[in-house]
């Protein structure tokens, strides 16, 4: 079945040395379809992303470049499967790229997320890839220290990214951290000490939960004040604050400005 496969595959690859784009999407996406059947999925996402590009190059109208990011993002998925993060993220890019061409900003948005998502995946893949390590070099003359210590650093950012924004295609997320963070401080506040006026107390939940959103969103009424440690959990809750707003508000403008 594989020999019938890979027939199918050179002659769409002859179909499209002669231009005759029609017939090579056909049989890229039909050679696809069976790796994908076989569960061959990296041969799979190789006919796919050939079948979208076929359609880019026939993209004389506008509506076929949305047909070139369907199969991009098929050819995407089947290389996540088959563990290859590295190029599921670069067909998610051209996926985006062809759905922006084609003014579909929400599938441009969602496919801008999963390569940043895949790229992140492939940096730890990368870190234990070790198959053109040689058996005979000692594993820690194996190590590029430079390396590792920069992969660390961008996965680290592109977490912190994905956690807090979405990569900016997410803008809920952003509220949500800021709500954990809101319940967070408020139960802090708790163990700690307010003074209102000239009394000194220890407040209770829904008291610290009002404190803690004021200060995160720097309205400061400052009819209550934190003394003591929770004076210190304030300045970093308020510091916190700084930027949890303008990434909620950059990221709401990214995503729902393009309309």
């Amino acid at each position: 079945m594989t020999d019938n496969i890979k027939r199918i595959e050179q002659e769409a690859q002859l179909s499209l040395e002669k231009k005759d784009y029609e017939k090579a999407l056909k049989l890229f996406s039909e050679a696809g379809g069976s790796y994908q059947d076989i569960g061959q999925h990296q041969q799979a996402a190789v006919c796919f992303a050939s079948a979208a590009g076929c359609y880019e190059a026939k993209a004389g109208a506008q509506s076929l470049f949305y047909y070139a990011s369907s199969y991009y993002s098929k050819a995407a998925k089947e290389a996540e499967i088959s563990g290859d993060f590295e190029y599921a993220s670069m067909l998610y890019k051209h996926a985006g790229i062809c759905y922006e061409r084609d003014l579909e900003f929400v599938g441009f948005s969602e496919c801008f997320f999963l390569s940043k998502e895949c790229y992140r995946k492939s940096l730890v893949s990368n870190l234990f890839n070790k198959k053109n390590f040689s058996n005979n070099i000692s594993i820690l003359l194996r190590i590029d220290y430079k390396d590792v210590i920069k992969s660390i650093i961008l996965w680290l950012s592109l977490f912190f990214s994905s956690l807090l924004w979405g990569h900016g295609e997410r803008p809920m997320r952003t509220v949500g951290f800021g709500c954990f963070l809101v319940f967070l401080f408020a139960l802090i506040y708790t163990q700690g000490q307010f003074i209102a006026g000239q009394d000194i107390h220890k407040p209770h939940l829904l008291e610290s939960l009002y404190f803690s959103l004021v200060t995160i969103m720097h309205i400061g009424y400052w009819d209550i004040k934190p003394i003591g440690l929770n004076h210190g959990a304030a300045i970093l809750e308020a510091f916190a604050g700084v930027f949890i707003l303008p990434l909620f508000l950059t990221a709401l403008c990214r995503k729902y400005l393009r309309f």
